[in-house]
């Protein structure tokens, strides 16, 4: 899928690819090449930690065959990833979602909205609904973000702690 959004007069296109397990060498090499501490020196040494911890479990569950992962794409960079688990079409597993900073350090805007996006799209012909596995105990509290925003209603949210 290709989409073009604007935030501000600003247009990014991002592209979503959707993983097979022949892409296992792909988030291989990405799990061994991604350092957000290297990518956003100037963050925080806790943000830099639980930012990568969050990457790298949404890179070691892409790995499962039995998860479907996406891929945002913006000018030929990777700007974030997606894992999801669908259950026979009863439920979607929101499993974890990352943007993924260019060198800069820098996001891509709406990356993380367009991957959300795919998620419901992903959901549509559900029955129970999205349940989200949620790290809890770092800088950033996601449960209690999700908890503030309009995403709340349509998740059914589980704890989980790494």
């Amino acid at each position: 899928a290709n989409t073009q959004n604007k935030v501000k007069g600003i247009s990014t296109n991002i592209e979503i690819y959707k993983l097979t397990r022949d892409d296992n060498s792909f988030l291989e090499k990405l799990n061994k090449n991604i350092s957000i501490k290297k990518i956003c020196p100037k963050l925080r040494e806790e943000h830099q930690q639980r930012w990568q911890q969050v990457l790298d479990y949404c890179i070691q569950e892409a790995k499962e065959s039995f998860n479907d992962t996406f891929v945002a794409v913006s000018n030929s960079r990777l700007c974030g990833i997606l894992t999801l688990f669908k259950d026979a079409g009863k439920n979607v597993d929101f499993i974890g979602i990352s943007s993924i900073p260019s060198k800069s350090g820098e996001k891509i805007n709406l990356a993380g909205q367009t991957l959300l996006y795919q998620l419901f799209k992903e959901a549509e012909n559900i029955n129970k609904g999205i349940s989200l596995k949620a790290i809890h105990n770092g800088p950033v509290d996601v449960v209690k973000n999700t908890k503030s925003s309009a995403l709340h209603k349509y998740l059914q949210v589980k704890n989980i702690l790494i």
